[in-house]
């Protein structure tokens, strides 16, 4: 959580709603913040102080006292408007210096007279000019004071006149010796010298060499830590630490007696500075050598990461289908075995391994951490809360492995280390929200080579089984996040760590490029078009839908400026290099440009006839444009007049200016780059391609990345017109790319995921207009590179289902039809398949010998034996949308957007035209059939009012007809002739249908995420299997009602299908999961029956099982690139018994086998 949400969750908001409530306790309260220089902050202006300014209003009638040297960052903050009017600034230099001597002379007399009481020294001690002699030592130094006062009351000492005496000793000899090489410490360094050498007097070289391992830890560790944790650490007896330490209470701050988890801290952080230091620290028995302490410590973490285990806080397994945050007693649990040396470790060990110097002791201890326990210490990081710190380590530990002088002997512990990193990149979300996620995530979804799932991993009981889509090895796909919203444009952060996700709902979600967690989300409220950092990283502009450009703050998220720069929607924004000027260009053809110093101020810049798609500034400050009007233009920012247009065959999709500015590359849509001079604007070369280009970023080796909107990725060499790399991803479709100005990533958003991919590293650099090349990161250096074009493999699946007896699954796909087997997830067979996008589910017959699905305005049926024909049935004059086999597999029923439901007869050769059993004035868009075959239920969208006067209706609608868009939601159930028995006018689309087993209920559900279901049980006597039937059944008129009951979808969105659970008891979509009272559930549904398989169901992120009676429990978390495609027709899901097959974007087919995991029950 940002700073300003914290500010906003803590403190704002409880303070409104108790000032909301007539509450005056805040009047005269001040909050203080002390030291802020302290805090780890290297934002150019202070997160805590911009944070501040945010709700500078709403923290009324609070006031902030604020302490801190002054920072540049710092003091920034405070010249923000906000503050600026608000804020008193007290500089402590501004005080003269008489006053703070004074302050000093009066804390120094009263506390040496405390000791003068303590010690019967009598009311003259010390004298006054003594006092007065110590007051010139502290040079104004109130630190030097304080740490004075400890040194000379030393309670194990028991000599303060003596120290004194040898503190004004030492002091007046360094003020004797001072020069510019000890200025401005010399004072200080003085009083430190005298403090150890008192205690060097006192100790023998064995004490002495335990003190300075003590020392070492307290100064270098990167946490404090309490006397207890701090001798677990260094493995030293109970009490050694205060024993040793209680001699240096001058410069160290020991907690009380008893206290031993309480952090020992330093009085000033200059002592920290002064001990590693041999100009000002000249007593060896004391000076700490980083290194060697840093190998010491790394060494006693890897000890401690030895002693790491699975489920470490022994968590009962009935708790394993639960968050971490929703385990009973977990803190405490955490609190008992994570002890603060272990959680030290955890956190730590990299650290100290960065700054050691690797030796074979130490590289021993990380061998035997990687061969056992690195997933324990993932386990241990996400019941601690801190995964986040995980990629940083891991990458920290291969490059000082890397950066090994002389170099380490072979081991495999790069390659563990690398397979760890890919690991938490990869299932980074589902690991921090469950430490139980570490095994099953690797064990399901780890690719085959991995080698801590073929270790730890591969053969774990009780997991759920990835039958197909794994990979043999890593891709060169990273990191893989979704969101709520679909993502439309991409940029990332000039240092290369955040990428900036800009959503259809106007959001704007900044997130790790390491990880995929989000770490801040601005909203706007319209779609965004383009997004783009500024060049300090600070600021984002946007540009959306309505015209509005919006300057953001990234450090917390506040808006500094919002300015309609166009009547139409804007398809592009963009900075100057140096961050003077910022441009945007929209749908109409117009470049709108401004300085940022004074943005209500704009020129426009008029040229193009259609939408300008791309804007950029090349170094030299010109400005680049391109349109579909086939032209590229090239405009002087300081006279806003056009330099020179560039003309092109077909329209101009995307543009990048080299960073010299010497060439200008224009991605066209007919897939082509061609590349111009922008010195005379000649045409310099031709790059072949046909797909149309969406996006191009040179780099600084004279290379050109491009990217193509058939998901291809291309890296081109300028020179010589060679593509370096030539890759396709495994993305059905892309949204938006964007390439990192380190030339190391690439983003890509395939509409509610985003995707980081490592870049081929050979040959490319950075890509940004710097004169400098950075060399591409070897982190990656383990992974294979991209499939390549000619072997690429991607199954972009159009529709799926599971056979009857749940031992295959045929997938759709856009040029074959793959029949799988379920238990190998191999193909069977394929054939090759002519037809088009998959409209209606797909449906077996009962033999699971054919198979049939809808197809645009065909139907089309497989026999699904080897050699098994395929074959287009015909007749429909707009969309099937469903698709039945009748009962006795003779007929095929289809139903379909022309207004008709039309019954097939499969063994007529001769394919006579097919019956028309029901027309309706509209489009028919669903159809299901009971099991007996009896009824058929119908969800259409009339054109007008449904006659509902009809002599063979069963039951009247309960409502008056709706109308939605100019048509009428309607809801008929047929009998098997396609007599309508009854019709219900409904409020919405119908998305989906179901019966029943014992068909005594119909469900329906909705776009709007309602499901309705619908209690049959009176019409069930009249029912009718004759086809042929002509007289109505007799009853009296609206005698019969068929009651209607509203539910919510958890997802609460559109329900694409629908059914009911195994059991009866619930209602089953892809992604909810809603029981049904007892009262309305189905005649047969049935408890308890553990011959029944669990409901299973996809929701947030994760796969989930439910029982009767006991609810929804999770399985197992779902990486991005195997959860199935939300955006489909609804036909790439399908469940049988414990098996479940979906279609994804990224891994085509993918099959699961829930069978082995334990069942659901009770915590």
């Amino acid at each position: 959580m940002s700073v300003a949400s914290q500010l906003q969750t803590l403190i704002v908001g409880p303070l409104r709603t108790a000032l909301d409530g007539g509450s005056h306790a805040f009047d005269e309260l001040v909050v203080i913040i002390d030291a802020l220089d302290e805090c780890m902050d290297d934002e150019a202006v202070s997160v805590v102080v911009k944070s501040l300014s945010l709700h500078h209003e709403r923290v009324a009638p609070l006031k902030f006292l604020v302490t801190s040297r002054p920072e540049p960052n710092i003091k920034a903050g405070f010249t923000l408007p906000t503050l600026a009017a608000n804020t008193q600034e007290f500089p402590l230099s501004a005080i003269p210096d008489n006053l703070t001597e004074d302050d000093i002379s009066f804390f120094l007399h009263k506390r040496l007279r405390e000791i003068a009481s303590r010690n019967y020294l009598g009311p003259g001690w010390p004298s006054g000019d003594v006092l007065k002699r110590l007051v010139s030592l502290t040079e104004l130094l109130f630190i030097f004071a304080a740490t004075a006062v400890r040194f000379i009351g030393d309670l194990e000492a028991m000599d303060p006149e003596g120290r004194l005496l040898e503190l004004l000793r030492a002091g007046s000899e360094a003020a004797t010796i001072g020069n510019s090489r000890t200025s401005p410490f010399r004072i200080l360094d003085a009083l430190y010298r005298q403090v150890l050498a008192s205690v060097r007097r006192a100790l023998g070289e064995v004490a002495l060499a335990q003190l300075r391992r003590i020392l070492g830890a307290v100064v270098l560790a990167k946490e404090r830590l309490g006397p207890t944790a701090l001798e677990a650490l260094l493995e030293m007896g109970p009490g050694s630490t205060r024993r040793f330490l209680s001699r240096l209470t001058a410069i160290l701050i020991l907690p009380d007696v008893g206290d031993d988890s309480s952090p020992i801290r330093l009085i000033h952080l200059s002592f920290a500075n002064f001990i590693v230091d041999s100009t000002r620290c000249t007593e060896p028995a004391f000076l700490i050598d980083p290194s060697h302490h840093h190998t010491s410590l790394a060494q006693s973490c890897l000890r401690i990461l030895l002693t790491l285990r699975h489920n470490i806080c022994d968590v009962e397994l009935k708790y394993g289908h639960l968050l971490n945050s929703e385990i009973p007693d977990l803190e405490e649990k955490v609190a008992r075995h994570l002890t603060p040396e272990r959680q030290y470790a955890v956190k730590y060990w990299a650290h100290h391994l960065r700054h050691a110097a690797v030796d074979e002791e130490l590289l021993s201890a990380l061998q035997a951490f990687c061969d056992s326990h690195l997933l324990d210490w993932l386990e241990a990081l996400s019941l601690l809360g801190c995964v986040d710190v995980a990629v940083a380590a891991l990458q920290s530990a291969q490059q000082t492995l890397k950066n090994s002088q002389p170099p380490p002997p072979p081991t495999d512990a790069p390659a563990l280390l690398y397979d760890c990193e890919r690991i938490i990149r990869a299932f980074y979300e589902g690991i921090s929200a469950s430490f139980f996620e570490v095994l099953r995530a690797t064990a399901t979804f780890a690719p085959l080579s991995s080698p801590l799932r073929q270790r730890h991993a591969a053969h774990l009981p009780g997991m759920v089984l990835l039958r197909r889509g794994r990979e043999t090895a890593w891709s060169a796909t990273l990191t893989s996040t979704t969101s709520n919203r679909y993502v439309l444009c991409l940029d990332f952060s000039p240092d290369g760590n955040v990428i900036a996700c800009g959503t259809q709902d106007g959001g704007i979600e900044l997130r790790n490029v390491q990880t995929g967690a989000e770490a801040h989300v601005m909203a706007s409220g319209r779609s965004l078009t383009s997004i783009c950092f500024s060049p300090d990283g600070k600021a984002i502009l946007s540009g959306a839908i309505d015209g509005f450009v919006t300057l953001w703050d990234v450090a917390t998220g506040a808006c500094l400026g919002r300015w309609k720069r166009h009547s139409r929607s804007i398809r592009s924004v963009v900075w100057s290099s140096d961050g003077t000027l910022a441009a945007s260009s929209d749908d109409d053809g117009k470049i709108v440009l401004w300085s940022v110093a004074s943005p209500e101020e704009s020129t426009m810049l008029p040229g193009h006839n259609r939408g300008v798609n791309s804007v950029v500034f090349a170094s030299d400050g010109a400005l680049v444009s391109v349109s579909y009007d086939h032209t590229c233009k090239i405009w002087d920012t300081h006279t806003k007049s056009l330099l020179r247009t560039l003309e092109h065959d077909s329209g101009v999709r995307s543009v990048a200016v080299s960073p010299d500015s010497q060439i200008v590359a224009c991605g066209l849509q007919a897939g082509e780059i061609t590349l111009w001079s922008n010195v005379d604007g000649a045409k310099l070369q031709l790059l072949p391609g046909s797909a149309s280009v969406i996006s191009l970023a040179f780099g600084t080796n004279g290379t050109l990345a491009a990217a193509y909107i058939d998901t291809s990725l291309i890296l081109w060499d300028v020179r010589t017109k060679q593509a370096f790399t030539r890759s396709l991803t495994m993305f059905s479709t892309v949204h938006a790319v964007a390439f990192s100005p380190d030339g190391v990533h690439i983003g890509v958003s395939t509409g509610v995921a985003v995707h980081i991919i490592r870049w081929p590293t050979d040959g490319s650099g950075m890509f940004q207009p710097s004169g400098k090349t950075t060399e591409l990161s070897e982190l990656d250096s383990h992974a294979p590179p991209f499939t390549a074009a000619g072997s690429h493999n991607r199954e972009d699946v159009l529709g799926l289902s599971i056979s009857p007896d749940g031992c295959l699954v045929v997938a759709v796909l856009i040029k074959e039809v793959l029949l799988l087997e379920v238990s190998t997830g191999d193909v069977v067979h394929t054939l090759e398949y002519s037809g088009r996008v998959v409209i209606s589910p797909i449906v077996w017959s009962s033999d699971a010998r054919s198979v049939a699905w809808g197809a645009e305005n065909d139907v089309w049926v497989w026999e699904t034996k080897p050699g098994g024909r395929i074959r287009s049935l015909a007749g429909h004059s707009d969309w099937v949308r469903a698709v039945h086999f009748t009962r006795d597999e003779q007929h095929l029923l289809f139903a379909s957007n022309d207004g008709t439901i039309r019954r097939w007869d499969l063994d007529h050769e001769e394919h006579p035209s097919p019956a028309i059993l029901s027309p309706c004035e509209g489009n028919i868009h669903r159809l299901t059939v009971s099991s007996d075959g009896k009824w058929m239920l119908s969800g259409s969208l009339d054109r007008t009012p449904p006659d509902t006067s009809s002599p063979d209706l069963l039951a009247k609608p309960s409502r008056e007809p709706f109308v939605i868009d100019g048509f009428y939601p309607t809801l008929r159930l047929h009998d098997s002739s396609g007599r309508v028995l009854w019709i219900e006018h409904v409020t919405d689309r119908i998305n989906s249908l179901a019966f029943s087993d014992d068909c005594t209920r119909a469900v329906a559900g909705l776009y709007d995420g309602r499901i309705l279901l619908y209690d049959l049980t009176q019409l069930l006597p009249h029912r009718t299997t004759r086809s042929d039937a002509s007289t109505p059944p007799s009853h009296s008129e609206s005698s019969l009602t068929v009651p209607e009951y509203e539910f919510r979808a958890e997802s609460k969105r559109q329900v694409k299908r629908i059914a009911f659970s195994p059991h009866g008891q619930a209602l089953v979509s892809p992604e909810s999961y809603t029981v049904v009272p007892a009262e309305l559930r189905p005649i047969s549904s049935q408890n308890n029956d553990l011959s029944l398989p669990p409901a299973y169901f996809y929701n947030d992120g994760w796969l989930w099982s439910s029982e009767p009676d006991i609810g929804s429990q999770r399985l197992c978390w779902i990486p991005p690139a195997f959860r199935y495609d939300e955006t489909d027709f609804g036909n790439v899901w399908s469940v049988h018994g414990h098996i479940i097959a979906c279609g994804t974007r990224e891994k085509g087919a993918v099959i699961l086998d829930a069978s082995h995991c334990p069942r659901p029950r009770a915590a």
